[in-house]
């Protein structure tokens, strides 16, 4: 009976009252007055036994609904403090705590884990001890979605870094490629300026060489003419060459024919010169004979003697003739070998006169060709000279344009400062951001036992689910 409900209680008393009140009336009816009497007090008595037990059921029931009133408007700290109803009412009251004391954890637990990703932190799970059905399910879903998250979070802060380094890589090659092109477009610049001085020097002098080339297209005519003239005065030449290579031939057969003759004459002198010698040898043995005779033979030595004489004188005459004829002779000799060198350098000055005209001739056409040159270079020279006044029209734009290129390089430099400077204040923002997983100072965090009133500070006294009465 103790351990029954104020509302069962409620009960037992009424129908007890009711009981003795019926048992009164019929001991009335009865004439039994005290047993009356008594009945009548003891229904009183259940009656205001059965109205504080119908208050205390009533506010046992009240203490509910105000718990569930507290619960919908979400105060999950509210609890029946005291649980003084037995029965099925301080079992509902219990019930009650216990149901609030596991609300009241999973939505502390889902509020810390998702205070810690308010707060860029990923590590912060929701504990399962004590849950059962659908809160272990959600705190599974939500552990597992934390998890997720924490490893795209990861990805996207890998990502992040290759990102920044990929970005820093990119300024920083675009620095040095900006830098570069200043370097260029400075040095291009100064380039321009220097090449249309040097084109209008170019110009000037491009003038002069085209009058100068005019000058030598006109000399080339007159040389090709001279070298025509020139050609036919040498094959003159090698005319008369020719001429008189066959006049020193024939003077040369003469004069051979000359050494042949004295050659004969010598043989004769020789004949003449024996018979001399013999002719001196008779009169030798005539005078001896004459010598003999006596004065029978004086006449005869006289005309010995004679012989004798002109022998001898004949002697002479054939040896001095034969001299000359020596002498003849040696300067034929030398006729006929200054003649052959004649002819020998005769013929090589033909040879010589006719590569002369070959020489003369290949000259002329290389002349004729220098002057079909000289006047394509002419014509060069002057569509050179119309190029070089392009040229320097044109170096003053690239002038122009490569001071363009320098102030946009530039401007193209001070925008590469700023993406970098506007990178890295994102990367920065991102990073102490969405992507900052480090553990930071959490007052609201106590580790693993946050469960415990002794170590979790956000539990309100009374909120154990393990204290529930």
């Amino acid at each position: 009976m103790t351990n029954s409900s104020s509302l069962s209680k409620a009960i037992f008393a009424g129908t007890a009252a009711f009981v003795l009140s019926l048992v009164s009336i019929a001991a009335a009816l009865l004439g039994w007055p005290l047993v009356a009497v008594g009945c009548s007090a003891a229904a009183a008595l259940a009656g205001a036994a059965t109205i504080l037990f119908v208050r205390a059921a009533r506010r046992s029931i009240d203490e509910a609904i105000a718990l569930c009133r507290d619960i919908s408007r979400g105060d999950f700290e509210s609890r029946i403090v005291v649980v003084t109803a037995g029965g099925k009412l301080g079992i509902l009251h219990h019930v009650l705590n216990e149901m609030v004391d596991r609300i009241d954890a999973y939505v502390r637990e889902t509020t810390a884990a998702m205070s810690a990703v308010r707060n860029h932190k990923y590590f912060r799970h929701i504990l399962p001890d004590g849950l059962d059905g659908g809160f272990l399910a959600g705190a599974e879903v939500i552990n597992e979605a934390m998890t997720v998250l924490s490893g795209r979070i990861g990805d996207v802060n890998a990502s992040t870094t290759h990102f920044e380094e990929a970005i820093d890589e990119v300024v920083n090659s675009m620095s040095i490629q900006v830098d570069r092109m200043k370097d260029l477009s400075a040095s291009a610049e100064s380039v321009a300026r220097e090449t249309n001085g040097k084109a209008t020097a170019v110009a000037a002098a491009a003038e002069e060489a085209t009058t100068n080339l005019q000058i030598v297209a006109e000399s080339a005519a007159g040389l090709a003419n001279s070298s025509g003239a020139i050609q036919s005065k040498v094959g003159e030449s090698a005319d008369i060459a020719r001429r008189a290579v066959d006049h020193v031939h024939s003077a040369d057969r003469i004069i051979r024919g000359l050494d042949e003759a004295t050659g004969r004459i010598g043989e004769v002198l020789e004949i003449i010169n024996a018979i001399a010698e013999q002719t001196n040898l008779l009169a030798l043995n005539a005078t001896i004979e004459a010598a003999r005779a006596g004065e029978a033979g004086k006449g005869f030595a006289v005309v010995a003697s004679e012989v004798k004489a002109l022998a001898g004188q004949t002697a002479k005459a054939t040896g001095e003739i034969s001299t000359h004829i020596g002498n003849v002779q040696s300067a034929t000799r030398q006729t006929v070998e200054a003649m052959e060198t004649i002819g020998d350098t005769i013929e090589a000055i033909g040879s010589l006169t006719a590569e002369v005209v070959d020489t003369i001739s290949q000259q002329g056409l290389a002349t004729e060709e220098i002057a079909n040159n000289v006047e394509q270079a002419f014509a060069g020279a002057s569509e050179v000279t119309e190029n070089i006044h392009g040229v320097t029209a044109h170096s003053e734009e690239t002038r122009s344009i490569a001071g363009d290129v320098l102030h946009t390089s530039s401007k193209l430099a001070e925008q590469a400062h700023l993406l970098t400077d506007e990178v890295r204040r994102y990367l920065l923002a991102l990073r102490h951001g969405p992507l900052d997983r480090r553990l930071g100072e959490d007052p609201t965090y106590a580790g693993p036992d946050r469960r415990d009133d002794e170590d979790d500070p956000m539990a309100a006294p009374g909120d154990n689910p393990r204290q529930a009465a």
